[in-house]
């Protein structure tokens, strides 16, 4: 993964620069699938703001903006956020894959009756039985 970190208006400490590497870098155990990730730091007259933007494969990219009063404090929120938005993004492409959407008649039937399968009480509501 391409880790890019930029400043404007203002310099950071080694220390600082290597802090924002990490924290980016550990985003890639909720998402394997990143490709790369830019931190822009822009020094305030009091605070710190950190523009963050992951992009993974096919396109998508994850953004978060915070302000705070240290570099590190703006970082640790922007990264609480694409986290967040990861974890839900990881959600939906696996409920996308978990589902298959069945092909002819017979499969359809057969996902109808293990619908019904699953809830007793609503089957016995809607078959009547003889």
């Amino acid at each position: 993964m391409h880790i890019e970190i930029s400043t404007r208006h203002g310099n950071l400490q080694p220390g600082q620069t290597q802090y924002l590497r990490d924290k980016a870098d550990k985003l890639v155990k909720y998402f394997d699938r990143l490709m790369a990730v830019d931190v822009a730091v822009e020094h305030g007259k009091h605070s710190w703001q950190v523009e963050f933007r992951a992009s993974a494969e096919h396109k998508h990219d994850f953004f978060a903006k915070e302000e705070g009063p240290t570099p590190e404090a703006a970082m640790d929120s922007c990264v609480h956020k694409v986290e967040e938005q990861l974890r839900r993004y990881k959600e939906l492409v696996i409920d996308r894959e978990e589902f298959v959407q069945p092909t002819c008649s017979t499969e359809w039937d057969l996902v109808f009756r293990d619908m019904l399968g699953r809830d007793k009480e609503r089957t016995a509501e809607l078959v009547p039985t003889p």
